[in-house]
């Protein structure tokens, strides 16, 4: 099963992604990010308390990542698994 694809888009990117659940759904978006910076990886664990509170698992996917995003440009880390 396909855990993600890149679409086409002009600006930013675009992701597409598959998931049986909310779980599996952002685990797949934290992949196709980290797929899409390909960055080199040390192996330093690091472990992120993210709160969100939305409304639906629609909003809160998308705060979650908006949230993921942010975390990585202040903390300089990629963010693998929820």
């Amino acid at each position: 099963m396909k855990r993600f694809i890149f679409l086409p888009h002009t600006a930013d990117i675009k992701i597409r992604v598959y998931g049986k659940n909310i779980e599996e759904i952002i685990n797949n978006s934290l992949l196709a990010l980290k797929n899409f910076w390909k960055p080199k990886l040390r192996k330093t664990k690091v472990e992120k308390k993210i709160n969100i509170k939305s409304k639906n698992e629609t909003d809160l996917l998308i705060d979650f990542l908006s949230e993921v995003l942010a975390q990585t440009y202040i903390e300089k880390a990629i963010f693998l698994k929820f």
